[in-house]
């Protein structure tokens, strides 16, 4: 069994978890006898209700030893977790489709710090499973590192999550055409994340098509022009765990991070014609205090692991986060979700 007591560890995994004290991100690697990827299918058919539970408990799995070394292979397995995989629509950063609906993870410039985030969870139906799939370890830094939002929940002061446990973040975004000139002439540092085209968003060229595909997603969308759309939709600040029950912060710093360049005078005039804002939905403040407060005790909580190729991480999107590291190099990273 896969999950038998004598399943050999990770060497350097400090036990059978990527983070001990913790016991987040339980790893798993190959036995010598049958690393395969058809033995490896042939275990997991049969756990699913203990995979399941790992996941629920531990927020995330780590596979390791296995030939998941082409996309088409980390697909198939992916299937072994995903009841339906998904297309990347309502995305952030910009990625490009490798194969059927598994993508590249990101194609941010490899300087860029990626902040902690909850996979998608600024679209009206985040997936409930993330995977990634190292198909060319980077050979300098590059670590995708996790922390848990339920553990980030928990460490934070009563005073600042009492009062948000029952508010909304209302996420609005303006799309404009990449085809106009407008769109043309922006720097690609600004496109690059979160003022992302309807065309990108949607993952559709026909204007008309974009608003019925983000309409069936779930956005409440407005028409601006022939070629100008508004989406909008709203997330708890605080989720209860469907399975385990537990709370956890649910916005994503990411989003708190990276949004406040709009703030900055030669670019605040793109607030009200391109990119994303979020706002609470009762009208009041979420105070820098307390943004700052969860990114300094995300950095505390925050632990990693060095890529080996053929790696596969699933990660419960309900409560572990995921970021990226700064890199040199080479670096490919799949992911597939749902």
């Amino acid at each position: 069994m896969l999950l038998s007591d004598d399943t050999k560890l990770v060497p350097g995994s400090a036990g059978h978890y990527l983070q001990p004290d913790n016991k987040w991100v339980r790893v798993l690697e190959s036995p010598a006898a049958d690393s395969s990827l058809d033995a490896l299918f042939s275990q997991l058919s049969g756990e699913q209700p203990a995979l399941r539970s790992i996941l629920a408990d531990h927020g995330g799995l780590l596979l390791r030893g296995w030939a998941v070394n082409t996309p088409a292979r980390f697909e198939a397995l992916a299937d072994c977790f995903l009841a339906e995989q998904a297309s990347y629509i309502g995305g952030v950063s910009r990625r490009s489709r490798i194969h059927n609906n598994v993508y590249n993870t990101t194609e941010a410039p490899s300087d860029v710090v990626i902040e902690q985030h909850l996979e998608a969870t600024h679209t009206p139906c985040p997936p409930e499973l993330i995977l990634f799939n190292c198909q060319v370890a980077p050979a300098d830094r590059g670590e995708t590192p996790m922390a848990s939002f339920a553990e980030l929940y928990d460490r934070l002061p009563q005073q600042v999550t009492k009062p948000l446990e029952n508010e909304r973040v209302v996420y609005t975004r303006e799309l404009i055409d990449r085809e106009s000139v407008f769109y043309r002439v922006l720097p690609a540092s600004v496109t690059q994340s979160l003022a992302l085209s309807w065309q990108e968003v949607s993952g559709c060229d026909d204007f008309h098509q974009a608003c019925s595909v983000l309409e069936a997603e779930g956005y409440e969308v407005t028409r601006r022009g022939a070629r100008r759309l508004r989406t909008r939709c709203s997330q708890p600040v605080i989720e209860t765990h469907p399975k385990t029950g537990r709370k956890g912060w649910y916005l994503s710093d990411q989003i708190t991070r990276t949004l406040p360049w709009y703030t900055t005078l030669p670019r605040r005039a793109l607030r009200s014609v391109l990119g994303m804002e979020f706002a609470l939905e009762s009208g009041r403040t979420l105070p820098a205090a307390v943004t700052d407060l969860v990114h300094a005790t995300l950095q505390e909580a925050r632990f990693s692991f060095r890529w080996q190729a053929g790696d596969v991480l699933v990660l419960d999107n309900h409560q572990m986060s995921h970021g990226r590291n700064p890199f040199s190099g080479e670096r490919l990273i799949l992911t597939a979700f749902g």
